[in-house]
Parts: structure tokens; sequence; C-alpha cells
């Protein structure tokens, strides 16, 4: 179904190796490790196989790189949701943050198809996520007085980008570079530019997204 450069013997070594010298890992964390990295290696191969770049998968399959850091965030992530001990599952969140400085936790429950972007400095907090969210750099998802957004499909933050407190961002939105939207909401085909409550929407038809992005549809 797919190909992990190096081999899995070396994925999970290494994986060990970097929980053990920051964190400490004991037998029973090694066992949980060992018993779901498979599992989620499987489900890494299923959702690359739909990211449209020559890392991520070829005509022999998915391709997981562990030294690609992209590819090693998304494994993470997925493998701390799935390891159901709290401590363990804490680990991981704070692996991702430490290799990749991105603040994706366990808690946070992203679509089944996501795609980091060079996400240094994200971090994403309880909202509504739908399939195919794109983030890049220095991105935030955060709440306002315990209000948090909902966001729909097809959604892709662009750099420097923040979606915070009671918004709904509809399917097809680009927030380009620079946005910040709050307590706003933002229809279905558009292009948002600027901050709140001083934000500048763009229509655009459902094709302009479907050739832009990154996923195959």
């Amino acid at each position: 179904m797919g190909q992990i450069i190096g081999g899995y013997s070396n994925l999970l070594g290494m994986l060990y190796r970097q929980l053990e010298n920051l964190y400490g890992l004991d037998e029973e964390e090694r066992e949980v490790i060992d018993n779901k990295l498979t599992e989620s290696t499987d489900l890494i191969f299923n959702h690359f196989s739909r990211v449209e770049n020559k890392y991520f998968s070829s005509d022999c399959g998915a391709i997981l790189d562990p030294l690609n850091s992209t590819q090693y965030c998304i494994l993470l992530y997925k493998l701390s949701k799935m390891v159901h001990h709290k401590q363990l599952a804490d680990k991981l969140y704070l692996l991702n943050k430490v290799l990749n400085s991105c603040d994706i936790y366990h808690g946070i429950d992203l679509p089944q198809f996501f795609l980091p972007e060079h996400p240094v400095g994200t971090v994403l907090g309880r909202a509504k996520y739908s399939d195919y969210f794109v983030f890049q750099q220095n991105c935030t998802v955060g709440g306002n007085r315990g209000v948090y957004p909902t966001i729909g499909s097809h959604v892709w933050m662009f750099a420097n980008t923040s979606i915070i407190g009671n918004c709904q961002i509809g399917s097809n939105v680009y927030v380009a570079a620079g946005t910040q939207i709050k307590d706003e909401n933002i229809p279905d085909n558009s292009l948002v530019f600027g901050s709140s409550p001083n934000l500048i929407i763009k229509q655009r038809t459902t094709d302009y997204f479907e050739k832009r992005s990154p996923f195959s549809l």
C-alpha cells in the first residue's frame, strides 16, 4: 500500500530513541507504540495517496519519509490520537512541538485529510475542522471567550493568518497571507484579505479552488 523510506524498523527505532532521550519511555509505552505504529502508517498511506505532491506518492504508491518534517508531523499527530494512553499521547504531542514547532494537541480533532505545509509556528485550537484543510507557517486557530471557529472543507490558511472565536468559515475558502479573522463569518468560495472588522472578501467559482487543491479529489 505504501513505502516507508528506510523501512519500518528504522522508523520505529528512531521514534523510540527520540522519545527516550527527551521524556523517557517505559516498556508499556514501547509496546503501545509497537502495536499502534503499523495501524498509523496504514492511515498515513491512505492519507498521502490523496496528496498530489511528488514527495508524498509515486506510481508505486504512497511514500512516508520520516526525515520529511511535514510527513513526520502528520504521523506523530495521528499516532498521538491512536495510542489511548494519555502520558504517551502527551509525549508524542510534545515531540511534535520540539521537532516541528507545530502545536497540535491530541485532543484536537483534525479531519481525515489535512496538509501542513511548512507549519513552523502554527497553533491549532479546538475548532471544528473539515476535510482537505491546509495550513502553513505561523497560523493560529483559537477561541474567544470560550467560542471556537467552525471551518468548512477545502479551507487553506496561508502564512501568518488567524481564525479566532465565533467564526463560521465556509467551504472553498483561501485565507490570504497575513489575514486575521475574528468573530466573523466567511461564505463559500471566497478569497479573504485583511483584518477584522475590515475584511475584503472576493468570490470565486468552485473550479478555481478545485484546480488549485493539493489533493486529488
